[in-house]
């Protein structure tokens, strides 16, 4: 006989935010917290996720959120989650209660672990 087919969980369609703010020559990384819903406990750039017709911020309470531009969109897939995200650019930086270090470009890439930071700092570069 032969064995049971594995039920493939469905596809969940998200949108995020991504932001990277900068000053002068540093860029702004951001310790995500335990709770998060994606990457916990990673360094990366201030993520949002979208929950119904506005953006809530994956982990940390929000205190005032920084004006940005749009620099450009990319996809990506985690387990099951299909991932839409818009990266956003910003002078200024978002007051949010997660722990921050401002790191050189040289330094970016050695702090990012997950190719969807990746990704998002790779359009940075190529559209600064």
């Amino acid at each position: 006989m032969a064995p049971a087919a594995k039920i493939k969980k469905a596809n969940i369609e998200l949108d995020l935010n991504i932001t990277i703010a900068t000053r002068g020559t540093k860029i702004a990384l951001y310790k995500r917290p335990v709770d998060a819903k994606f990457l916990k406990n990673t360094w990366g750039f201030l993520t949002e996720i979208k929950q119904g017709r506005t953006f809530a911020f994956d982990g940390g309470t929000v205190m005032e959120t920084a004006k940005s531009r749009v620099i450009g969109k990319i996809k990506h897939n985690i387990t099951n989650h299909k991932l839409n995200i818009t990266v956003k650019s910003t002078k200024s930086q978002s007051r949010i209660a997660l722990e921050k270090k401002w790191v050189t470009m040289d330094e970016v890439e050695s702090f990012l672990v997950s190719n969807l930071d990746r990704k998002a700092w790779i359009l940075m570069q190529n559209n600064s």
